[in-house]
């Protein structure tokens, strides 16, 4: 999340992340919605740790964040493996097939870039 450096209202911004971050938004938004927590204290939280064993694994994820990489052609790569990851999870098409028509297409996306 982030705070537009043209808003007129850079406090009220700054309270809405405060809100949507904190413990109990956190926790609620996993509970509610699976949104993958941002808090160590979420991931690591016994109540959800028992309903949602596998939860704890991406705690290491938070010591070395990172963003996306900021390139023009990022909707359009993650259009196209959500587009296409999505046929695998519904069995429309197999694991090994969908990462190589992603894999083609990724690169397809790159190359017309001019990124690779």
């Amino acid at each position: 999340m982030a705070i537009n450096k043209v808003t007129k209202h850079p406090k009220e911004a700054y309270m809405y992340i405060q809100l949507l971050t904190n413990k109990e938004s956190a926790k609620y938004l996993y509970e509610t919605f699976t949104e993958t927590p941002t808090r160590l204290s979420t991931m690591t939280d016994e109540q959800l740790k028992a309903k949602n064993p596998d939860l704890w694994v991406m705690a290491p994820s938070l010591t070395l964040p990172s963003v996306r990489p900021k390139i023009p052609v990022l909707p359009k790569l993650e259009y196209a493996m959500g587009k296409t990851l999505g046929k695998a999870w519904t069995g429309e098409m197999k694991p090994e097939e969908a990462l190589k028509v992603v894999a083609d297409e990724w690169n397809r996306i790159v190359k017309g870039a001019g990124l690779q």
